[in-house]
C-alpha cells in the first residue's frame, strides 16, 4: 500500500537514528542480563534443592541463554516505522524486547516531533511547479486548533524513484536537524498518500534573486553586504555541523517578510531556475556557473567549494541578480574557470569588496578564507568603515541607492 510504502522510506531516512536508541537499548539489555541471572541462579539453586527428592539432576531445573555468541544481523526495511522487526534468532529473549522497546519508543518520539496529521494542513494554490515537485502555498492549524500558520508545502514528482525518494526525505531530516535564524529549517512530514509532503516555514519575499530583481525595492551596497553577512552567517553554523551545501547560489537562499535571509536548499530550486543547471553525462544537474575549479575538473566537495559559491553570491547580491558569466553558455564556462577566468568587478563595487569576491575564487582551495573568516571580514567592513570604504584612497558611501545593474562585460 501506498502509506506503507511511505513510512518505508522514512525508515530508511530515519536508519541513522536507530541506531543510536539500538545502542542505548543494548546498554539497558547489559544491566537487565545480569540482574535477570543472578536472579535466575538463585532461583534456580532453589529448584535443585526441591527436586533432589525426585532424583532430577542438578542444574537440569532451569535453562539459561548464552549470549556471547548471539549476532544481530543486518537489519532489512520494514513496513512499519514504529516497530521494525529485529531477528536475533531467539523467541522470547529478554533482550530482543528491551531492544524492540528502545526502539520503539524511540521511533515514536521521532514521529511525534516530525509527522504532521494532513488534517491540520490546507493546500492552497501552487507557487512553483516542475518535473521534481511542486510547492504549494498552505495553511497549518495549531494542535490545539486555535491559530493558522502559513506555510509552504513541498512534494516530489509522480515519477520520482526510490533512490530521489530517500534523498528527499534525508534532506528534510537534515533541515529538521538545523537550528540557527540564518538556516531554513522543517516544520515536519505528512506522509499520508502516495508521497510524502514537507512543510516548511512560509517566506514572504520569496528566493533571494527574486527579492533583489524586484524593482519596487531599493538597496544600498550597506543593504547589499548587510545580506551577504547573513548569508555567510547561516554557512557559518552549517560548516560547523560538517554540513556541505554544494549548490549555494541567491535562488537558494529564502527572505521573510522582516527581510531576514534564511541558506536553503533541498532541492526547491532546480524547478524553478532550471537554467541555472548544466547536465552532466550523468544527468544530473550542476550548478556549474558557481562550482568551484575542483568541483568541475575532480567532483571534491568541501567548505572552500561553497566559500567559491559564496564569492559567486556575493557578485549576484552586488549586482541585483545578475546571471553570472551572461554571455557564456554552461559549457564554455568550465573551460573558463579551468583557465583561471573569474567576473570582473562591477563598476560600483569598492575594491576591498572585490578583494573578498577574489580570495573566495583562488585556485587552490586551501587558499581560500572559511566562513568564519568570510563573515568577520564583512562586518569589519561595515562596521569599521560606518557608512563608507575606501575605494582607491577615497571614501565611497555604502549607503548610496543603487538600484541598476552595471552594464559592461561580467568576466575577464
Amino acid at each position: 500500500m501506498a502509506w506503507e510504502a511511505t513510512h518505508t522510506y522514512i525508515v530508511v531516512a530515519l536508519s541513522a537514528t536507530l541506531l543510536v536508541a539500538i545502542v542505548s537499548g543494548i546498554c539497558c539489555c547489559c544491566c537487565f542480563r545480569k540482574k535477570k541471572k543472578k536472579k535466575d541462579e538463585e532461583e534456580g539453586e532453589e529448584y535443585d534443592l526441591e527436586n533432589k527428592k525426585t532424583g532430577k539432576q542438578k542444574g537440569k531445573g532451569k535453562q539459561f541463554n548464552d549470549y556471547s555468541n548471539i549476532t544481530v544481523p543486518h537489519r532489512k526495511s520494514t513496513t512499519s516505522p514504529i516497530k521494525p522487526n529485529i531477528n536475533t534468532g531467539f523467541t522470547q529473549s529478554p533482550n530482543t524486547s528491551l531492544v524492540e522497546t528502545a526502539m520503539q519508543t524511540a521511533m515514536t518520539r521521532i514521529a511525534n516531533a516530525i509527522i504532521i496529521d494532513s488534517s491540520r494542513l490546507t493546500l492552497g494554490e501552487a507557487v512553483a511547479n516542475g518535473h521534481f515537485g511542486i510547492v504549494y502555498k498552505a495553511e497549518l492549524r495549531s494542535k490545539d486548533g486555535r491559530s493558522w500558520e502559513t506555510v509552504a508545502v513541498k512534494t516530489v514528482g509522480t515519477d520520482t524513484g526510490v533512490e530521489d525518494m530517500t534523498q528527499f526525505l534525508e534532506e528534510a531530516m537534515r533541515m529538521r536537524s538545523f537550528c540557527h535564524e540564518h538556516v531554513l529549517t522543517m516544520l515536519g512530514l505528512v506522509t499520508e498518500g502516495d508521497k510524502p509532503l514537507v512543510v516548511l516555514p512560509w517566506m514572504d519575499k520569496g528566493d533571494l534573486k527574486t527579492f533583489l530583481m524586484d524593482e519596487n525595492e531599493t538597496f544600498t551596497i550597506k543593504n547589499m553586504l548587510e545580506l551577504c553577512v547573513q548569508v555567510a552567517d547561516g554557512m557559518t553554523y552549517l560548516s560547523s555541523r560538517n554540513f556541505i551545501h554544494r549548490d549555494l547560489a541567491a535562488r537558494n537562499c529564502m527572505v521573510n517578510s522582516d527581510g531576514v535571509v534564511k541558506v536553503a536548499d533541498f532541492g526547491l530550486s532546480h524547478d524553478l531556475f532550471d537554467d541555472d543547471y548544466y547536465r552532466s553525462e550523468s544527468d544530473k544537474p550542476l550548478p556549474i556557473k558557481w562550482l568551484a575549479v575542483e568541483c568541475i575538473t575532480e567532483k571534491k566537495y568541501s567548505e572552500k567549494s561553497d566559500v567559491w559559491s559564496f564569492g559567486i553570491l556575493m557578485w549576484e547580491v552586488l549586482t541585483r541578480g545578475e546571471q553570472p558569466y551572461p554571455d557564456m553558455k554552461k559549457e564554455q564556462v568550465k573551460e573558463h574557470v579551468q583557465k583561471g577566468g573569474r567576473l570582473i568587478k562591477p563598476a560600483h563595487v569598492p575594491a576591498e569588496i572585490y578583494s573578498l569576491m577574489t580570495d573566495c575564487w583562488q585556485h587552490t582551495p586551501a587558499d581560500r578564507p572559511s566562513f568564519r573568516d568570510v563573515t568577520h571580514r564583512l562586518r569589519l567592513i561595515l562596521q569599521e568603515g560606518g557608512t563608507h570604504v575606501k575605494k582607491k584612497g577615497k571614501k565611497v558611501a555604502l549607503n548610496k541607492d543603487n538600484n541598476s545593474s552595471p552594464t559592461k562585460q561580467y568576466y575577464n
